[in-house]
């Protein structure tokens, strides 16, 4: 076997059978006083599930990679983060309690004093309260993130947003821009459930489409069940579209450089048979009623080192007439406050997505959060700043983590003003 496969499956292993064995120390407590029957059975769901977990691993890193796609890995894994995420926070109560149990003894230790919990009848000890909290708050991100899988994954929200350009040709006013990034087709499990989401697009009948990136996760081929679906969506003006860092198949190691670059060629190809206009670096002038309006599309760019820098914004204009306004579809945010803001004063507004929004987060009228603000200064919704305006879309699709918690994946309905 292969270090790089076996590598993963056994810092997997490991990690998995310590979480296992320090949320075991607490159930067994708990457990002390039942039948020894109720603890072997405790035990062999407890350590059971460890060993179907690990035989799933098997089955995900050695089954050929156009096997790992399929629905029955994507909820797997799905069910295993929900499981595993309520398990660590049972563990923090554990731990919490083993701390304690550590001072405890010091004290006697070196007080001479014995100091101990007596289990009055009908009450508990620190143990029992400790552990019972900790099983009681561990079962909420289970059922959240559980939900996330099997009910908010394809809840797909329309979010319409009245986008108001200054010295927007009067043309252009009142015409409608829908926006999807993010779509990650590797990771689509459920065709009828995307289709409908497809649905809610077409029903929104826009004069402009833009997609932002990452229409897979790492191979072309991942996107051929969907290239009809996605093809149906058509606007008056034109369909665009560009690449995301994971188009790019940056994120496997390919057997040849050639092997890379002709996955590439035929992620490029299916925009195509999409009927996408993929702009890479390049730029389209569309004209309406004798007035002009321009669309700059460049290459994925990111701040981070892990991501392509390969959007040239000087390259996508040149040769382009002297158009006012100006969109630019970008897909990394970062690239607006590193680049566009200090350079192009001139792009009016950037379209992206990347981020998710961490597919996990809390949005209401009152507050937004979202784990992914500590790497991202803008990560979800509309920006402005100065004349510039930035729209971060929160994805169509997902990977990782199969599902969404507070954050819906997203279809963006924009009428320009």
């Amino acid at each position: 076997m292969k270090s790089a496969i076996l590598t993963p499956i056994l810092f997997s292993s490991g990690f998995f059978l310590i979480v296992d064995l320090i949320t075991w120390k607490a159930i067994r407590h708990l457990l002390r006083n039942k039948p020894k029957s109720w603890r072997n059975w405790a035990a062999g769901i407890h350590f059971g599930l460890l060993t179907v977990l690990l035989a799933l691993f098997l089955y995900f890193f050695l089954s050929p990679q156009e096997q790992r796609y399929d629905q029955f890995r994507t909820f797997t894994s799905g069910f295993v983060m929900s499981f595993y995420l309520s398990k660590l926070v049972f563990s923090v109560f554990v731990l919490f309690e083993s701390i304690l149990k550590f001072f405890s003894w010091m004290f006697e230790r070196y007080t001479k004093k014995k100091e101990k919990i007596i289990e009055k009848k009908g009450g508990m000890s620190r143990a029992d309260f400790i552990y019972t909290t900790g099983a009681v708050t561990a079962a909420a991100p289970f059922y959240l993130m559980l939900q996330g899988v099997y009910k908010n994954a394809y809840n797909y929200k329309v979010r319409k947003v009245k986008l108001e350009i200054p010295g927007l040709p009067s043309a252009y006013k009142g015409k409608t821009i829908v926006q999807l990034s993010d779509i990650h087709s590797g990771s689509l499990a459920d065709k009828d459930a995307v289709y409908e989401g497809i649905r809610q697009v077409k029903d929104l009948k826009p004069d402009l489409f833009f997609f932002t990136g990452d229409l897979v996760n790492n191979f072309a081929w991942e996107a051929k069940d969907f290239v009809e679906m996605f093809g149906e969506i058509k606007a008056d003006m034109g369909t665009y579209s560009i690449l995301g860092n994971h188009d790019y198949g940056l994120y496997h190691r390919w057997e040849s450089k050639e092997a890379m670059h002709a996955n590439f060629d035929a992620l490029v190809n299916t925009h195509k048979e999409i009927g996408w206009n993929l702009l890479r670096n390049e730029h389209e002038v569309l004209s309406y009623k004798g007035q002009k309006l321009a669309l700059v599309g460049v290459e994925n760019w990111g701040h981070s080192m892990r991501f392509p820098k390969l959007g040239d914004v000087d390259k996508a204009q040149y040769g382009m007439e002297d158009v006012k306004t100006k969109l630019l579809l970008s897909h990394d945010p970062s690239h607006w406050d590193h680049v566009v803001r200090q350079k192009y004063p001139d792009m009016n507004v950037m379209f992206s997505g990347h981020t998710h929004g961490a597919q996990v987060g809390i949005e209401n009228a009152l507050f937004k959060w979202s784990p992914v603000q500590y790497v991202y200064k803008q990560w979800a919704g509309l920006y402005q700043a100065d004349q510039q305006q930035l729209y971060v879309n929160r994805g169509f699709g997902f990977i990782g983590y199969p599902g969404r918690v507070g954050i819906m994946p997203e279809i963006t309905l924009f009428e320009l003003a």
